[in-house]
């Protein structure tokens, strides 16, 4: 292959304040068009901007997550174009100063650790949604204002599946964070994404093309992997590849041209004169740096060394926020870390999914794991009742020691119980045990499963297989 892509990715996270970037609305999502406006954020004359000291809190908080520095002394720029839902015909944002820069990011793409630069993290406004209906056009100012971080990655990044990695990891990042919802529905996390295809057999770099607003991780994959095939065909057919901006439609699956790429000349950006400069001291810095967490990445890799945990489980216990603190709780009090993770992968996300409750909502305790995974270490309980009492104590919560005493998921032993459910399944399941007289072994699997059927899943797995093979060489003897 003689064509090489690189990507750059510029991901637009709104941060969950209470109020606006620059004024004191409500930052709220859904509520009646043009209810939370005033005179800073629709842009009347003469109204004065004051900036959200927890809006700056949050984007270096982010920074530092990214592993960037801090700028002690940024400032705000006006940045002209106009738009008919940005009132001002300016947004306030960040030139040459951002607040953070240099970081890095590291990611798993499938199993494999790799990384991407960030050139920058920058504040900056929101501007307002327009609504299209019929042959009219609505504004709702109720966005606008709003308070974002963009994050600028350098060109790092080679591949679709790498981009979808890459903003995967990203959006996890900062709901580790607790400082964005991340909803891509609600246009609270949106990524515009920068291609450049080259041919590796010269020096000479394509142009970069622009595809803007993306808000699906899959539609993230899905206009990157098209648009390296359109660049590539370009340059197979001898044209030049210019520079510009496109939009992604969905529905026919291609980038369409939407304009000619603006240089940063034509924004014109000059400082913002109503906003003084931004200077963050030390102390601001490390108490934010106090505060970060143990991401993905890091416990994926801990959970591997430390716990001996497959890479696909740690994949999944890492990537879900409580699922890994509900682990790592279980891990503390004893539990065997393999075993547990197989059952919160299983049962538990299977849970949560189904319920919408994440583990640490519902009224699943760690105790109660340790003490299932006991008694099924011990030939208490099978994996089937293991799975039932985690149900029921995960969505009724109760004491997982009681469940156990209970008769109804107590394992059953007794052989003449066990040989009359054998005997009993043997006889509603005729056309099964034909087909293993005849030599089909996998019958034999099927009448197992059904005899824990009738057991409800508790009979002594060992006992089960042994009186169920006695029954079978009996009756095949009987037809002989």
């Amino acid at each position: 292959m003689t064509y090489k892509a690189v990507i750059g990715l510029e991901i637009h996270a709104e941060l969950n304040t209470k109020t606006k970037m620059y004024c004191s609305c409500k930052n709220s999502f859904g509520d009646n068009p043009n209810t939370n406006i005033c005179p800073v954020c629709t842009g009347l004359p003469g109204a004065l901007p004051v900036i959200n000291r927890a809006a700056v809190e949050r984007a270096v908080f982010a920074g530092l997550a990214f592993n960037c520095r801090i700028n002690k002394f940024t400032r705000m720029y006006r940045k002209q174009y106009f738009y008919p839902d940005l009132p001002k015909g300016y947004q306030i944002s960040q030139f040459d100063m951002p607040l953070c820069e240099d970081g890095i990011i590291y990611y798993f793409s499938g199993d494999e650790l790799k990384s991407a630069g960030v050139k920058q993290v920058h504040i900056e406004e929101d501007a307002g949604k327009l609504i299209h209906g019929g042959d009219r056009t609505y504004i709702d100012y109720n966005r606008c204002g709003v308070p974002l971080i963009e994050i600028v990655t350098r060109p790092d990044i080679y591949s679709a599946i790498d981009a979808q990695a890459f903003l995967e990891t990203v959006r996890r990042m900062l709901l580790f964070l607790g400082i964005s919802d991340c909803n891509m529905q609600e246009g609270s996390l949106r990524c515009d994404v920068n291609i450049s295809v080259s041919d590796t057999r010269n020096s000479c770099n394509s142009e970069r093309v622009e595809i803007k607003n993306l808000n699906t991780f899959g539609g993230v994959r899905r206009a990157i992997e098209f648009e390296i095939k359109r660049q590539t065909g370009l340059l197979e057919s001898g044209a030049v590849i210019s520079r510009e901006t496109r939009g992604w439609d969905e529905k026919r699956q291609i980038s369409v041209l939407l304009r000619s790429k603006e240089d940063i000349e034509d924004y014109r950006y000059l400082p913002e004169p109503d906003i003084p400069a931004i200077r963050i001291d030390d102390r601001f810095i490390d108490n934010l740096r106090n505060r970060l967490p143990e991401f993905e990445y890091q416990k994926r890799i801990r959970y591997t060394k430390e716990y001996n945990l497959s890479g696909y489980d740690a994949g999944l216990i890492s990537g879900n926020q409580g699922l890994a603190v509900f682990f790592d709780k279980c891990a503390k009090l004893g539990a065997n870390p393999v075993e547990c993770a197989k059952l919160l992968t299983g049962e538990v996300l299977r849970l949560e999914n189904e319920t919408g409750i994440s583990v640490m909502e519902s009224k699943l305790k760690p105790e109660d794991i340790c003490a299932v995974l006991s008694a099924l270490k011990a030939g208490k309980i099978n994996h089937g009742t293991a799975k039932t009492i985690t149900r029921t104590l995960f969505e009724s919560g109760g004491s997982a020691a009681d469940l156990l005493l209970s008769p109804a998921f107590s394992r059953i032993d007794d052989e003449t119980y066990i040989l009359k459910t054998a005997a009993e399944t043997l006889d509603e399941n005729p056309g099964a045990l034909k087909d293993y007289i005849s030599g089909k072994q996998n019958a034999r699997t099927f009448l197992i499963g059904q005899c824990m059927r009738k057991t409800k899943g508790r009979a002594n797995p060992r006992v089960l297989s042994r009186i169920l093979d006695g029954e079978l060489r009996k009756r095949k003897a009987e037809k002989e």
